[in-house]
């Protein structure tokens, strides 16, 4: 855990889903004849018997293909793995039915986004309205909360890590659609389950390459000796089409190849596009590149960079312990969260005593076996092996400043994993994992 999640989503999931191609060319399968005649007769008489919601739950059946054309991504809640979406354009293809158009009047949909084969989390819409062009069917859904899987962390973050350096990244989108049919005479009919599995390109924020100063607003000299503080307007391209909203999010500036301080852009959202922000900039005067960018603002117009990384946004801490060193399928699972902040004081080299409260992550069903490998090494060794992933603040002489201090590396200075003594009531996990 080496990042701040929203710090890698600037980086990153400035992804959006851009018109995708179906993944298979529509053929006239036996499944598909099938789905064609289920329809017509749904609409002219109203049945709809088992066998036709068989052939539409498969993966690919009546829907062939989802684009994604815009959505909205918050990284600011409280739960670092459920930021909430949104959406006001989905275009699914459906096949082809002569002569019908399907009478689909709302949908609600359960998304499973997966990347590399493996499932990151799922998006369940509620009922939204939908319309039909021939086997073209346009719908939106509401904010929505997109839940990462929790073994699924790891690659969540390797997914909007690639986002953020790459111009596209394709995914794949599965589930299901639930569908309202309006049948005039025989009324309104919900078809659950309408199978879908479709690979679709994301577009990348490509590094955010495009960022450029406009002009300088003010500068203030009268706050901290040795400091100034620069205002500008700055235009951030955006390439997606994807709207971001990322908090408080630093940058690295430079000026002619020369650090000269970071810049500060509050609250800021992305929008597709241009995206013209007031950027705060710190400088400091006895750093060489800040002699050489003040010696030249009253001549002329000097080119400013800015930068940034995964550690340099204003984000939630997402603090929690993992398992480490007891098998190579129990590395790296999430097994406790923080209930509390840990707080204490220290001085110069001394040490001090932590307490703090934690609870099981549960996980579900799915990483049982794997527990099982955990509680097993329990039993022969009277511990387990863990890596504390947190993320420290750091308040230096009372100054109430937070400095962010990344130690999971280090496993709050331990050379390795840690030990955490268990007795044989520790076999419970199973009951409730």
């Amino acid at each position: 855990m080496k990042f701040s999640l929203k710090a890698v989503a600037i980086g990153a999931l400035s992804a959006s889903v851009a018109f995708a191609a179906p993944i298979e060319i529509e053929k006239r399968d036996a499944n598909s004849d099938r789905i064609a005649a289920c329809f017509v007769g749904l609409i002219f008489t109203g049945a709809w018997p088992g066998s036709c919601q068989a052939a539409v739950s498969v993966s690919v059946g009546l829907i062939r293909a989802i684009a994604i054309n815009q959505m909205s991504m918050d990284f600011t809640p409280t739960n670092p793995w459920a930021p909430s979406t949104s959406s006001n354009s989905i275009v699914a293809t459906m096949l082809s039915i002569p002569g019908i158009t399907l009478p689909i009047d709302s949908v609600q949909q359960h998304i499973i986004i997966a990347d590399g084969g493996v499932e990151l989390g799922n998006i369940d819409t509620p009922w939204s309205a939908a319309s039909v062009q021939g086997s073209t069917l346009t719908t939106a859904f509401p904010t929505s909360t997109l839940n990462i899987f929790p073994d699924a962390h790891t690659a969540f973050t390797n997914f909007v890590s690639t986002l953020s350096t790459s111009a596209t990244h394709d995914v794949t989108l599965q589930g299901s659609v639930d569908a309202k049919l309006n049948l005039g005479i025989f009324g309104h009919m919900n078809i659950p389950g309408i199978g879908f599995k479709t690979t679709t390109t994301f577009q990348g924020l490509n590094g955010l390459k495009t960022v450029d100063y406009i002009f300088l607003v003010d500068t203030d000299t009268s706050t901290d000796f040795g400091t100034i503080f620069m205002s500008a307007i700055v235009n951030i391209k955006n390439p997606s089409n994807l709207t971001l909203r990322l908090g408080t999010v630093t940058f690295n500036t430079t000026y002619n190849n020369e650090y000269v301080g970071p810049s500060t852009i509050k609250n800021m959202v992305l929008v597709p596009g241009n995206n013209y922000l007031i950027s705060s900039t710190t400088l400091d005067t006895s750093i060489t590149g800040v002699t050489d960018l003040l010696n030249h603002l009253g001549s002329g117009d000097g080119l400013l960079t800015l930068t940034t990384d995964a550690n340099t946004s204003a984000n939630y801490q997402d603090n929690f312990i993992q398992a480490l060193g007891m098998s190579t399928n129990t590395n790296q699972l999430r097994l406790f969260d923080f209930l509390d902040d840990l707080t204490f004081s220290i001085n110069g080299d001394g040490t001090a005593t932590a307490t703090f409260n934690m609870k099981l992550n549960k996980g579900g069903i799915s990483r049982k076996s794997i527990v099982q490998e955990i509680v097993d090494f329990a039993n022969i060794h009277g511990y387990i092996t863990t890596e504390f992933m947190w993320y420290a603040e750091v308040i230096l002489n009372n100054d109430g400043v937070h400095r962010l201090v990344d130690w999971s590396n280090l496993g709050i200075g331990s050379s390795g994993p840690i030990q955490i003594n268990v007795g044989p009531d520790f076999a419970a996990i199973m009951t409730i994992t």
